[in-house]
């Protein structure tokens, strides 16, 4: 039984190759060497790595700081909530006013833990979080590869936002990139050892 070929069609009213067709591989192959071209090297991201890192431990003290502000905070309300208990136990309280008082204290004390809760969750792993990072940035090819065919739109829609276009001479135009290269465009501005590949390199002023 002989094997069938597949193909990828253009639908865009505007395009000059409206309704015709490209082998699906053709298109696929070309596709994963734009990846390539996009690919950080593993230097430059250990480079990256250590940028962010070295401003991640500043930000997390910071955190750190703010999280042991907030649980002082937490331990003086539950405090003064026992202190209100034990006056209403002793009479200094009327029942009324001891009621108010733990309403209101009570109020506080969901706030702070709140507040408790949210510092908590910048206390993130940043090292692993980079290595995860480092291995998407590094393997933009490998990483589409691999996917199932169904993610596959999302993971183009991450990368190139705005859509890309191709023709089979002049192969892709020059594409929009995506949230975190831009990101990577003002790190590299700030950093000059951090020489991105093609594609994201910082934009120059006319």
């Amino acid at each position: 039984q002989g094997r069938g070929y597949y193909y990828y069609h253009c639908e865009q009213e505007e395009c000059v190759r409206k309704g015709k067709t490209i082998q699906k591989t053709v298109l696929e192959d070309d596709f994963v060497e734009l990846l390539k071209t996009i690919n950080l090297k593993e230097s430059q991201m250990k480079k990256l790595k250590e940028r962010v890192l070295k401003r991640w431990e500043v930000r997390h003290e910071s955190i750190k700081k703010q999280t042991s502000l907030l649980q002082n905070k937490q331990s003086r309300l539950e405090e003064r909530k026992g202190r209100i208990q034990e006056m209403m136990e002793d009479g200094v309280y009327s029942p009324e006013d001891g009621k108010e008082r733990l309403k209101k204290v009570k109020e506080e004390m969901l706030v702070a833990t709140i507040d408790v809760n949210e510092s908590r969750l910048d206390e993130i792993d940043m090292d692993t979080l980079l290595t995860y990072t480092g291995k998407f940035l590094t393997r933009l090819d490998r990483q589409w590869h691999d996917i199932k065919n169904e993610n596959k739109p999302k993971f183009q829609t991450l990368v190139f936002p705005s859509g890309i276009t191709y023709h089979p001479v002049n192969k892709f135009g020059t594409p929009v990139l995506g949230y975190l290269f831009r990101v990577l465009e003002q790190l590299s501005t700030q950093n000059p050892d951090l020489v991105l590949p093609p594609g994201i390199e910082p934009r120059t002023r006319a």
